[in-house]
């Protein structure tokens, strides 16, 4: 299904990209890549579950892609099953200070202290992220895990991570700052679509956006069905 962004000249009509469940090897993230960079007006991108082998390669790219684009909100949520791990770590750190996100959803992750010390630290030089949603990372250490929520609770927004603060209580640790509760998640996807339903659309660069989309969706459709042929 990757290769049907191979699409020259690609209209920048792309406000977010939900490209969840697809598995990409490298070479696939690099069409798509290359694809999303034509999108200069896109802001949320989400490729959860996406990667399930070779996956530094793919992770590697991601991260230069979103340190380049302007790109505010990032989500990636594992399966239960096939968490990131270290392989996450790696990739959080190579955000650190250099990416304009506003919103990070990294959920299930596995990342465990060494992930809570890259997204604190995440958090604390990348100063325009507003939200937060990290469950699943798995704590060992309640002070690792305490230090980190401290931190996020500068945020607007911040998921209650309720998977592992069970774990934690089950070892009798973990608690959260109680400024954390009163905080809501981060936006929906209906939220953000009333979001973008206030940009602007009168760039010059926009020619018949709906044909444009119209021949993007084709194009997916027709490799979908020679997929099943």
């Amino acid at each position: 299904i990757v290769n049907c962004f191979n699409i020259q000249h690609a209209q920048p009509i792309l406000a977010e990209f939900i490209f969840s469940g697809n598995e990409m090897l490298p070479d696939d993230v690099t069409t798509l890549i290359s694809f999303l960079k034509t999108q200069t007006r896109l802001s949320y991108l989400n490729l959860s579950r996406c990667l399930k082998s070779e996956i530094d390669e793919s992770l590697d790219q991601i991260a230069e892609y979103i340190n380049e684009s302007k790109l505010s909100g990032f989500e990636y949520v594992c399966t239960t099953n096939n968490p990131l791990g270290k392989q996450g770590v790696r990739f959080i750190e190579k955000l650190i200070g250099k990416t304009s996100l506003h919103t990070l959803v990294f959920k299930y992750s596995g990342m465990s202290d060494a992930g809570l010390e890259a997204l604190r630290n995440l958090v604390e030089l990348n100063t325009q992220m507003t939200s937060i949603s990290c469950d699943g990372i798995n704590p060992q250490n309640e002070g690792f895990f305490c230090d980190a929520y401290n931190v996020f609770a500068r945020l607007d927004r911040v998921e209650i991570p309720a998977r592992d603060l069970s774990l934690l209580q089950s070892k009798r640790k973990g608690s959260l700052p109680k400024e954390i509760y009163s905080k809501p998640p981060p936006k929906t996807l209906m939220m953000r679509v009333a979001e973008y339903e206030t940009f602007d659309n009168s760039s010059s660069m926009l020619v018949h956006p709906m044909n444009a989309l119209m021949e993007m969706m084709t194009k997916m459709s027709d490799s979908i069905l020679k997929k099943k042929e």
